[in-house]
C-alpha cells in the first residue's frame, strides 16, 4: 500500500513540496518498499520542503516538485551525497504527477 500512501501524501500537498521517506531493501539491485515515514515537516511553499532528515535506514528519500517539473536541483543532488555517506544505496527520488517520479542514484 506504498503507493496509495504516496499517492494520499502527494494529492494533500498539491500546493507545496513534501516529502517521505521510503525504507525497505535492495535486492538483485532492485529496490522494495515496504515502510512509509513521514518526516516531520517544518515548512513548506510551493518550491521548497523542510524537514527532519530521513532515518539512516531510508532506501528512497523522495520529495515532491511543481507539477511535471521532475528534474533534481543542486540542493537535491548536494542531499543524496550526503545521504550516500550513511547508507551506499540510498537514492533520491522526485514526484512531479500521480504516476511521475525520476530517481537518482
Amino acid at each position: 500500500n506504498s503507493y496509495d500512501i504516496l499517492l494520499d501524501v502527494y494529492n494533500n500537498n498539491l500546493e507545496y513540496e513534501t516529502k517521505v521517506c521510503l525504507k525497505g531493501y535492495v535486492e538483485e539491485n532492485k529496490y522494495y518498499v515496504d515502510e512509509v515515514y513521514l518526516p516531520v515537516i517544518y515548512s513548506q511553499t510551493f518550491n521548497q520542503v523542510v524537514s527532519e532528515a530521513c532515518p539512516t535506514d531510508t532506501l528512497i528519500a523522495l520529495h515532491s516538485h511543481p507539477y511535471r517539473h521532475c528534474i533534481a536541483s543542486e540542493q537535491d543532488l548536494s542531499n543524496l551525497e550526503t545521504a550516500k555517506l550513511v547508507n551506499p544505496d540510498a537514492i533520491i527520488g522526485i514526484m512531479c504527477e500521480e504516476e511521475r517520479f525520476s530517481f537518482y542514484s
